[in-house]
């Protein structure tokens, strides 16, 4: 159900996924034997395919092993970020689902983690982090970051790309063997040099693919 969507971000952006960077279903099982939960389709399919695959999942934000799941304050933890302070999961009391929403707990220290609603699909979540890994992180091999006005690079981006989904006011898109990830990004470099507030990070399957996503988004690229 979710599998096709999967395969087909991870070849956007250079990654043709094998059978050897699935979990064996047998894991998944005994996970949640061990924490007495059920994961959403969503979830175990994006694990049944990719679940082993380390270019995109162990870039930054890191997709733990089944074996490597807790529980903490009623949420089953799948992602930690890469210095642990922050964690992603799912409510550990929910029965069987297709889907459901994804959570971003705070690492607290002492005091545990505190968790606040991160998007209400499992499904587009996982699917815009891999873009937002590949191409903001560089997780894959071509990669870009240009500046962009806002309207013309939305208006692009609608009407000739995917939406795969929105997260913290990150849009993802993807587009044959071509993503990337639009966002409102400012800080001290983009105010000095008087650059737009909005940018692009791409990511595609080829170097050739890049270009050609270089020149239709018009950007100001960095070097």
């Amino acid at each position: 159900m979710f599998r096709d969507s999967y395969r087909d971000t991870f070849a956007a952006v250079g990654v043709q996924l094998s059978i050897d960077d699935g979990c064996a279903s047998a894991d998944i099982d005994g996970a949640e034997k061990r924490l007495q939960v059920k994961i959403p389709l969503s979830l175990r399919e994006y694990y049944l395919l990719s679940g082993w695959e380390k270019r995109i999942n162990q870039f930054h934000n890191r997709l733990l092993a089944p074996e490597k799941w807790f529980i903490e304050s009623d949420h089953l933890v799948f992602m930690e970020e890469n210095q642990w302070v922050l964690y992603w999961g799912i409510s550990a009391h929910e029965g069987p689902k297709t889907d459901a929403p994804v959570f971003q707990g705070v690492n607290l220290r002492i005091k545990g983690i505190q968790w606040h609603a991160e998007h209400d699909s499992c499904f587009i979540f996982l699917n815009a982090m891999a873009i937002w890994h590949a191409s903001f992180g560089g997780a894959a091999a071509n990669t870009a970051m240009g500046y962009v006005e806002e309207e013309r690079a939305r208006r692009t981006l609608d009407e000739n790309w995917i939406l795969v989904g929105e997260v913290n006011a990150m849009r993802a898109y993807k587009k044959g063997r071509q993503a990337a990830c639009f966002l409102k990004w400012e800080d001290l470099l983009q105010r000095r040099h008087n650059l737009p507030a909005w940018r692009v990070s791409a990511a595609a399957a080829t170097a050739a693919d890049l270009e050609q996503l270089k020149t239709t988004l018009r950007a100001q690229w960095e070097q």
